[in-house]
């Protein structure tokens, strides 16, 4: 947990430096509303069926690492990066497909050159949905052997290539700086993961074996917790929905007056679950159940 924090203080430093930036350079204007707009579908296909793959493999990983070896472990996480890749593929060409229609929808009381934009962003910024989704499935092996200082880093890529993307083309290119930046970012990221697991020995190349009955136990758990995590984040489709319809700038304003209670849930529940979740993951593989009751209370008294 201090480890996490530590790093999740610094991140989150970072990025309401990256915040400032960008309210410094472009204000709460329609352009940061179309920025924000245009990363609604990817950060909801993020938040539910792309973050659900490492999720639901995460207890099934370290149980298989437990009790059948390193091997074992490693053909499970090549199996499920080997479905996990084409789903993000998938969510990527569904957001060319259907993103600009979507989106269209809740600002259709912009104006035309408003909504060009937010469709020119979107092309832009969907492949994050790919890059993101490997930087996680990447990140599951890397925090079962408890490497959790550089996953917890990473992100910190993206604020810094966005920051200095703003600071330095932003004259020339506007708010496209932004879905730039994004993207290299969060290429970068999974550049350092790639490199932390290649010296940490953990085959992260995709490989398909066949079906396992641990595999089929992954995509049991997936298919639930991909659901509910839509439908959780769902409502930040709503939220957008219903600043846009107040008109310009709404949206970022939104996003903007978000960021502190933002800052505070990752400090306080986000760190806490990256942390526990892998040794409530050997607990269970170990049938270790009273040491779980006392570690739920433990934390729950911490919360």
């Amino acid at each position: 947990m201090l480890t996490i924090g530590v790093m999740t203080i610094v991140l989150r430093g970072i990025g309401m430096a990256k915040e400032i930036v960008i309210a410094g350079y472009f204000g709460v204007g329609i352009s940061v509303d179309a920025f924000m707009i245009a990363m609604l579908l990817p950060t909801i296909a993020l938040s539910s069926v792309i973050q659900s793959f490492p999720t639901a493999m995460m207890p099934v990983y370290i149980q298989v690492r437990t009790n059948a070896g390193k091997i074992a472990a490693s053909d499970l996480y090549r199996n499920v990066a080997s479905l996990a890749i084409p789903v993000f593929l998938l969510c990527c060409v569904a957001i060319y497909a259907f993103g600009p229609t979507l989106t269209s929808i809740i600002v259709s009381e912009f104006p035309a050159d408003a909504r060009s934009l937010i469709r020119n962003l979107l092309y832009v910024v969907a492949p994050v949905t790919v890059l993101t989704g490997i930087r996680l499935l990447l990140a599951s092996p890397l925090n079962a052997r408890e490497r959790f200082g550089i996953v917890a880093a990473a992100p910190s890529f993206t604020a810094v290539t966005i920051i200095l993307g703003v600071v330095l083309f932003s004259d020339r290119i506007g708010i496209y700086t932004l879905a730039t930046g994004t993207i290299v970012g969060a290429a970068l990221e999974v550049i350092l993961l790639l490199t932390m697991c290649k010296r940490n020995n953990i085959g992260f190349m995709p490989r398909w074996s066949g079906r396992s009955q641990e595999l089929r136990r992954v995509l049991k758990e997936f298919g639930p917790l991909a659901f509910g995590s839509m439908l959780l984040t769902s409502s930040i489709f709503v939220d957008q929905a219903m600043a846009a319809t107040l008109g310009p700038g709404n949206v970022a304003s939104l996003g903007f007056g978000s960021r502190i209670t933002t800052v505070a849930v990752s400090l306080g529940t986000g760190v806490l679950a990256t942390a526990v979740f892998p040794y409530f993951s050997k607990m269970v593989a170990q049938e270790d159940w009273d040491e779980i009751r006392h570690t739920l209370w433990t934390y729950a008294r911490i919360l």
